[in-house]
């Protein structure tokens, strides 16, 4: 039998702690009492980094703004060709939220070269309170995630403010983030794999969706 690990919903409003084998930390879970479907993130490294890491306030978003949204994204390398991506197509805030790594963090720089000091940035606890964040401002917050409702992103239509939301490398989007997005869209995949590098991903729909502007 495999190792047991602690593991915490990705519903915030849940926040239900339970054990998975630690086979499935690489692995989309679903919590046992309220469904809710995400990353396996263990639960004390979650509760830590809400302890010990500060939630700035936003910037001002207008009419003009343009967001990407981290959702616990595993490899701080992802993090860093975001951040570089993000700079040369003019984004406005990026919000880090869960488990993604900071600008602080001393290994981002080697991709994000330098981007990490000229992108404005947030962190939040989880994806879900800072999806509703957005939405309580008047952010249309579109889901990069292969779903039924999703649309191919060469069809979405960029109206600002919006925010794109990149979920985990294997789990992807969260559910409750799914559940409350304003859209989900994806991008259409013609060979054998049906996902892209988060951070390969990230640069797709950005150049997409700015190019619809």
């Amino acid at each position: 039998m495999d190792e047991m690990i602690t593991v915490i919903c990705p519903d915030p409003a849940c926040a239900l702690d339970f054990e998975v084998d630690h086979g499935q930390a690489w692995r989309r879970i679903s919590c046992p009492t309220c469904g809710a479907e995400g990353a396996a993130i263990l639960a004390d490294v979650r509760r830590r980094l809400q302890a010990v890491t500060p939630e700035k306030a936003l910037p001002k978003i207008d009419e003009n703004s343009v967001i990407v949204v981290l959702e616990d994204i595993r490899s701080v390398h992802n993090v860093g060709s975001i951040l570089r991506t993000c700079d040369a197509f003019g984004i406005d805030l990026v919000v880090m939220t869960g488990i993604t790594a900071t600008p602080e963090h001393p290994k981002i720089r080697r991709t994000a070269l330098g981007a990490e000091m000229e992108v404005p940035w947030v962190w939040r606890g989880d994806g879900p309170s800072a999806v509703a964040e957005l939405l309580e401002l008047g952010v249309d917050v579109i889901a990069l995630e292969r779903t039924d409702e999703a649309v191919a992103i060469a069809d979405v239509s960029a109206e600002s403010p919006f925010a794109l939301v990149i979920g985990n490398e294997v789990a992807g989007v969260s559910g409750p983030v799914l559940a409350n997005a304003s859209r989900h869209a994806a991008i259409p995949m013609l060979g054998s794999k049906s996902s892209l590098n988060a951070a390969v991903a990230c640069a797709v729909a950005i150049w997409q969706l700015r190019s619809r502007q």
